[in-house]
């Protein structure tokens, strides 16, 4: 699992420096442009895992491995006890995380649902409540959230509030955020998946700040309205109208920028095709090879056979997968599995080609086995090969055999 995360966050940073630096060469200042583009970056990244399987080249076929089974076998233990250290490290953090969000967010949801809901012209039929709990304007989904002071605000001053928070609404910033938090979750330890989502938060401010401007028509008295709004807790998981940016926002006002229409539906679908060449590229199948670590080093160099073929670097802890009744019966078995790998090495599929004897269990247990097992793919394609496990109940090979691989041309 940890091999498919850190994957998955090379790639995603991969994606978000070719972005970058192509919006920085072609100078776009649009933010709705920036918006929908950093939107499709957040998506293809969330996809990255299910992008890299879209190949359009066949499976390629690998010579036949063989692999003799013995009670006892399996790797070193200390390679099994890093292998737990390394899914620990990473899965507590993300759950934390998850846990502050989905805290945060069922927070906020009954804030919304508790909420007295206003109704009125000025509200343009949108879901407007208020609440003694939120100190500044929000949006949270499709609903927005006034606080208790709104009764005494001046008319231009809630015409502004209710502009700003129905850009968020119309543009579904707030489900975008979700997702860009959730990407930094699952890859918190990813410094560019932070950083986009500030990005996001960013624009999504930027544009709702330029639809409240056009409706109120005055900068410096919309800019006094930021100043007086009080910094909202609830920002996490809703578009609060008092950002931690408000500084730069409010100079970005005054500055005068001039700006920026909507996007309109070609607009939006051109600039998903702009992002595809990048996403593209960053889920293209990689060529490099995994190196084995000290404890496999040995099963690996068993293996053999041309360095651009697929690998065993890693058998697992073969011996757990002895079938029980089999093994207590001193029953050996044979199978021949298909095995499927992914460009990045990992195993996709496996297939039961033939189980001698057969009702045993044995072609179970070797095909949960292969699962376990890791791989290493330098063709940088799908590749199919077949992997031939011989199980042996005596702690000594039988006789014409080697408790290790041996490489068989074919397949």
């Amino acid at each position: 699992m940890t091999i498919v995360v850190l994957e998955a966050a090379v790639r995603s940073a991969v994606l978000i420096i070719l972005v970058g630096t192509a919006l920085a060469l072609v100078r776009l200042r649009n933010p709705h442009r920036l918006k929908a583009v950093w939107t499709c970056v957040v998506l293809a990244s969330l996809g990255m895992p299910l992008l890299t399987q879209i190949h359009i080249a066949p499976a390629l076929a690998a010579p036949i491995l063989q692999r003799t089974l013995h009670p006892g076998a399996g790797v070193p233990a200390h390679a099994s006890t890093l292998r737990a250290l390394g899914v620990f490290v990473y899965v507590v953090p993300a759950l934390l995380l998850l846990w502050r969000h989905t805290f945060a967010w069922r927070r906020l949801w009954r804030i919304r649902r508790d909420g007295l809901s206003l109704t009125g012209p000025w509200a343009d039929g949108l879901d407007v409540r208020v609440s003694a709990d939120i100190p500044s304007p929000s949006t949270f989904g499709t609903t927005i959230l006034l606080p208790q002071e709104y009764s005494i605000w001046s008319r231009p001053k809630l015409a502004a509030v209710i502009a700003h928070e129905r850009a968020h609404v119309l543009h579904r910033d707030c489900y975008v955020l979700w997702l860009a938090r959730l990407h930094a979750c699952v890859l918190w330890f990813n410094p560019l998946a932070w950083w986009l989502v500030r990005r996001l938060a960013a624009l999504a401010e930027q544009t709702s700040d330029e639809a409240a401007v056009e409706a109120l028509g005055d900068r410096a008295n919309y800019a006094e309205i930021l100043l007086g709004l009080r910094m909202s807790l609830a920002s996490e998981v809703s578009t609060a109208m008092a950002s931690s940016d408000l500084p730069a926002r409010i100079e970005r006002i005054l500055s005068g920028v001039a700006s920026s229409p909507s996007l309109k539906r070609p607009q939006l679908l051109l600039m998903v095709a702009a992002v595809l060449p990048a996403v593209a590229l960053a889920a293209a199948p990689l060529r490099l090879t995994q190196a084995p670590s000290a404890g496999t080093a040995q099963a690996s160099a068993a293996v053999g056979g041309p360095t651009s073929e697929p690998k065993v670097v890693s058998w697992g802890p073969l011996a757990s997968y002895y079938p029980r009744e089999a093994l207590r019966k001193g029953m050996q078995g044979m199978v021949e599995l298909a095995i499927t790998l992914d460009s990045a090495g990992r195993a996709t599929d496996t297939r039961i080609l033939s189980e001698d004897p057969l009702d045993q269990g044995f072609g179970a247990a070797a095909s949960a086995a292969a699962h376990a097992m890791q791989y290493s793919n330098p063709t940088g394609l799908p590749v199919t090969f077949n992997l031939m496990i011989q199980f042996a109940p005596s702690q000594a090979p039988p006789p014409g055999h080697a408790d290790s691989s041996s490489s068989e041309s074919g397949g």
